[in-house]
């Protein structure tokens, strides 16, 4: 779109850059280039890996199963805590990994055990067009594509990458209010991403949120409240979240690694006082804090471990074996999760 300078707007994501010919985007992937927007480069892997799915972390989809992660650089957000600075906050590719095409990707994932692949380490939507190419070879081989976002893609983004195949979500949330948007990522009118992220629980296959809990910036208890408020009324319950460790990193590396004993505070006040299903800590020492509960009986559904894959207690048909309650575990490829009555 134009402005009235003869600028041309990026509606790549919600930030719209207003950019001059030649100007490049915050991203430092879109640009003005003679006029039209466009990357101003073409897509190149920084980093590929085979990884567990709950590594992600997404835990209620095919668990168990392994992921070729890939991702690209640059990012829209540059957060000020980024771990991933050096891939996220460039504006060319500082390094360069050998990544099959898209024609020849799945058997790259067959020869790695992988079932499908994960878009992450940086902002994946910012190559929605190559995603997309890939989402569509790997669903025509019944293999499963996942997005890890931050949500703030425009919505014609999103939907050209759900039309390409991708039906599985992770978005990151990075605080739950004007204040920690405006600090964490430098974003205004940040309750918009909110939206698409109903959209994508909408029309994707599944979805799950992570939070991190960044000291003095987002991780007070009226914050965290308010989001599992509105996860509550306007995702469901049962809607997945990981709340995530604090590391020091880029512009916070001064502030000390986050306590766990507040993470597991903030999980039972979104499980006990808000009344939300499923409120995972990645990595934590102990298990039912990374275990799936069956929400009708309380018997075990998933249970993890720091090593070796999880333990799967479902019946054939994914219910719960003690009280065979539908369960939100989606274990193949191809269908919804079944939507599920909270005990509380």
């Amino acid at each position: 779109m134009s402005g009235r300078s003869g600028k041309k707007r990026c509606e790549v994501c919600l930030r719209g850059c207003s950019l001059d010919k030649g100007e490049v985007g915050f991203c430092g992937v879109w640009g003005n280039d003679k006029g039209e927007i466009r990357p101003v480069r073409t897509f190149t892997a920084i980093a590929q890996a085979v990884d567990p799915i709950e590594k992600k972390p997404v835990y209620h989809f095919r668990p168990g199963t392994h992921v070729f992660s890939v991702g690209g650089w640059g990012c829209s957000f540059h957060c000020v805590h980024c771990r991933n600075e050096v891939v996220a906050c460039v504006r060319e590719s500082p390094s360069q990994c050998l990544v099959p095409p898209s024609a020849g990707i799945v058997p790259k994932l067959r020869e790695t055990g992988c079932d499908g692949m994960a878009w992450t380490f940086t902002e994946a939507t910012l190559w929605f067009e190559t995603v997309g190419r890939y989402a569509e070879r790997c669903a025509r081989d019944d293999l499963f594509t996942i997005v890890l976002t931050h949500g703030a893609a425009t919505r014609q983004v999103y939907r050209r990458l759900l039309s390409s195949g991708v039906r599985v979500w992770k978005v990151d949330l990075k605080g739950f209010s004007e204040r920690a948007y405006r600090r964490v990522a430098r974003l205004e009118n940040w309750t918009r991403l909110l939206d698409n992220i109903r959209w994508l629980k909408q029309n994707g296959d599944h979805l799950e949120l992570s939070f991190c809990p960044i000291p003095g910036v987002c991780d007070g208890e009226d914050e965290v409240r308010a989001m599992g408020q509105w996860v509550a009324k306007e995702l469901g319950r049962d809607t997945p979240i990981h709340l995530l460790a604090f590391f020091p990193a880029r512009r916070m590396r001064h502030i000390p690694f986050g306590d766990a004993a507040k993470l597991s505070r903030l999980r039972r006040l979104l499980l006990y006082e808000i009344g939300l299903c499923h409120v995972y800590v990645p990595l934590s020492f102990h298990s039912s804090e990374v275990t799936t509960y069956c929400s009708k009986c309380g018997a075990t559904l998933v249970e993890r471990r720091r090593l070796g894959p999880p333990r799967l207690y479902l019946d054939d048909e994914g219910r719960c074996r003690i009280c065979e309650a539908h369960t939100p575990i989606i274990q193949t490829h191809g269908h919804r999760s079944a939507k599920t009555s909270c005990v509380v």
